[in-house]
């Protein structure tokens, strides 16, 4: 972890209510880990806001900001070319994939799913097969398929049934996959959990993980905001997370 100026190096206007932004990361030392994230500092608002990665490349790292949901996030996609941000991080524990390559699930409401893509790569670089289930209440908010990698099957359910729509792609897609990775908040959560328990007869440690999207104030684990209850107690989604495994989960 370190806290450094990070140049914006381009910024893409991919619709109305989404912008793309490239930071250099070149003075970091490690790079981020596909799930974890940075604090960062944004004019007008108190807290810094966590940015996570839609896009990991050696010296530059992309992320997805949608407008009008946040001023932190909206102040920040404001930023143009040639401006820095006050960064933090990489924080937190991200995915992970062990063992040989298999069929990797990717589940994913909201545009926060971008934080999913830089597994994709990880996987397929690895010889995994990709497939991304995505739900959105509207489709401006939708993630482009444009930002995947061509080798992922992207199927999306859009409109105010999307979560429903989302559990029947799941019930197709649950047995095909090795592993499953998601995120996308606490309505997902327990429906996931649902349908891998119906369709895989159980649950088990290390089948899915799950990035955690709750607010986060300072993201070292030192205010308690971002407390998410496991059956180990209750565990800091900054410090010990966002990336959980969905068995631990108390829900």
């Amino acid at each position: 972890m370190q806290q450094f100026e990070a140049s914006v190096l381009a910024r893409v206007t991919l619709r109305p209510t989404l912008i793309h932004l490239t930071f250099d990361t070149s003075t970091l030392a490690t790079p981020p880990a596909p799930g974890q994230f940075f604090m960062a500092r944004c004019e007008g608002v108190y807290l810094r806001r966590p940015l996570f990665a839609c896009r990991i490349e050696p010296g530059r790292v992309a992320a997805l900001l949608p407008l009008g949901q946040d001023l932190g996030l909206t102040w920040l996609a404001a930023r143009q070319v040639g401006e820095a941000v006050d960064l933090i991080g990489p924080l937190g524990r991200g995915f992970a994939l062990e063992g040989p390559g298999g069929n990797l699930l990717l589940v994913g409401c909201g545009s926060g799913i971008a934080s999913l893509l830089p597994l994709a790569e990880e996987a397929l670089a690895g010889g995994w097969a990709v497939a991304l289930l995505a739900a959105f209440e509207r489709p401006d908010l939708a993630v482009p398929t444009a930002l995947l990698p061509p080798a992922v099957e992207y199927q999306m359910a859009l409109g105010g049934a999307a979560l429903e729509e989302l559990e029947l792609l799941l019930c197709d897609a649950l047995p095909w996959a090795d592993r499953i990775c998601a995120t996308g908040g606490e309505n997902l959560y327990p429906r996931l959990a649902a349908a891998i328990r119906e369709s895989r007869l159980g649950l088990r440690p290390g089948l899915a993980r799950v990035l955690v999207e709750v607010p986060m104030g300072c993201g070292v684990g030192a205010c308690g905001v971002c407390a998410v209850e496991t059956h180990r107690g209750l565990r800091q989604a900054c410090h010990h997370g966002p990336v959980f495994d969905l068995a631990e989960l108390a829900i």
